[in-house]
């Protein structure tokens, strides 16, 4: 195993049920001292429960993927209000300030519900120019609806169908300009990735270390000579004068990157396979 992946409901708060509060980074350490994982990669972090004590394990700890999957469903503080939501705008915005000065380069990742009950044109508006000012990674965008038995079922000012599509639209849209305009920044550079696999068009895939399996980037493989790695017989190691196997799923890859799209990078492998 070279990644391993902790999904909950609200990770940070793991332990808070059992022991009274949260024991997530004593987890964390026990799982960073076993041997042959190299990525723990943490999803569904709500903004609230972040701590000064996982910031810092983050930070200090080189397992830990640079990576931040933090829900937040909305930055208006009227709509995290009905949401009930235990944060504010002000708090979010300096606890992803505290991320990019502590940790740079960390991916950030999040999701927005768009049509909520109440959602006002402006607070959309407000919502699309926080997404454009933070420019996540990658962000996913979900349509409000009813559900019986929840709380906002009965909420009032239910926003109509009609907006909620066309807000869904412009949101998508937004992200995905400015996940094309940070993949391109990566166009020459040299990057590890994680080779996961072959996807449905047979072509060799990984990730970077700012990607999540199946929901973010992932990055098309190719040898030096423009093979399709899935192709190559053998693979050079630069500088080594070593050649590696064909089969490199689930090691790591020195690659540079060659081609960027929004939810797609191309990539050659150019150095060290381990």
């Amino acid at each position: 195993m070279r990644e391993l992946v902790l999904i909950a409901q609200d990770s940070v708060r793991y332990g808070a049920d059992l022991y009274g509060r949260p024991k997530l980074v004593p987890l964390l350490q026990e799982l960073a001292s076993v041997k042959g994982i190299e990525w723990i990669r943490l999803m569904y972090t709500y903004p609230a429960f972040w701590t000064p004590e996982m910031l810092d394990f983050y930070q200090d700890e080189p397992k830990m993927c640079r990576y931040v999957d933090m829900p937040l469903q909305h930055i208006a503080d009227p709509v995290l209000i009905r949401m009930k939501r235990a944060t504010t705008r002000q708090k979010t915005v300096d606890l992803l300030k505290t991320f990019r000065e502590r940790m740079p380069g960390v991916g950030l990742r999040s999701s927005f519900i768009v049509g909520f009950p109440g959602e006002t044109e402006a607070e959309f508006v407000e919502l699309l120019q926080f997404i454009e000012e933070t420019r996540f990674d990658n962000a996913t965008c979900f349509l409000y609806s009813d559900e019986e038995g929840t709380a906002a079922y009965d909420l009032d000012g239910k926003v109509d169908a009609d907006d909620i599509q066309d807000r869904y639209r412009r949101l998508t849209q937004l992200q995905e300009r400015i996940s094309g305009e940070i993949n391109l920044d990566l166009v020459g550079s040299r990057q590890t990735v994680l080779v996961d696999g072959a996807d449905v068009g047979g072509h060799l895939t990984a990730r970077l270390e700012r990607d999540a399996p199946e929901i973010d980037c992932h990055v098309v493989l190719e040898m030096d000579d423009g093979t399709p790695a899935e192709e190559a017989q053998l693979v050079s190691i630069e500088g080594s004068g070593a050649q590696a196997p064909p089969s490199i799923v689930g090691k790591f890859v020195e690659v540079e990157i060659t081609d960027a799209y929004p939810y797609e990078l191309g990539a050659r492998v150019a150095g060290k396979i381990w």
